[in-house]
């Protein structure tokens, strides 16, 4: 029986200090954290991977992606779609975007195209939710943002 120990908590953004996800597994030491306003994204994780011999070994990785903006996608049934951009938001990304808020299956109350360069953010398409500018004071906790585990071969 696999127990999987995860601690979630809202935490201010490293990229935008508006409020992100921070996901962290403590059993495995691993780190996943999400801002839906900037599009910053970090994740510290293990991948398993098998060599030609057969033998398997663990892969640490550990990245962290800038942020450059977000769109929402709101649908009329419901369901949402949250794209992050961890490169600038070009021309053509916008063109995407219109083409899919124009569709009819679209909500366009809750959908939108926000940029975020040079520490400002700016609205390309749509209106942002009142609480999209909502703060958090808690701050990621440097020690968990260090691994404590090692790579090893299996």
């Amino acid at each position: 029986m696999k127990v999987i120990a995860s601690i979630i908590e809202n935490v201010k953004c490293p990229n935008c200090q508006l409020i992100a996800l921070m996901d962290y597994y403590y059993k495995s030491d691993e780190v996943f954290i999400v801002c839906q306003r900037c599009g910053y994204n970090y994740s510290r994780y293990y991948k398993l991977e098998e060599k030609e011999d057969g033998k398997l070994f663990e892969e640490f990785i550990d990245e962290e992606l800038e942020g450059h903006g977000v769109y929402v996608l709101g649908k009329k049934d419901g369901f949402t779609t949250t794209n992050l951009f961890n490169c600038h938001i070009t021309d053509k990304h916008i063109e995407e975007f219109h083409e899919l808020y124009l569709s009819e299956e679209t909500d366009q109350e809750k959908s939108y195209l926000v940029r975020f360069e040079r520490g400002e953010f700016k609205v390309i398409s749509g209106m942002l939710p009142e609480d999209f500018f909502t703060t958090c004071e808690n701050n990621v906790n440097p020690l968990i943002l260090k691994p404590i585990w090692k790579k090893v071969d299996i």
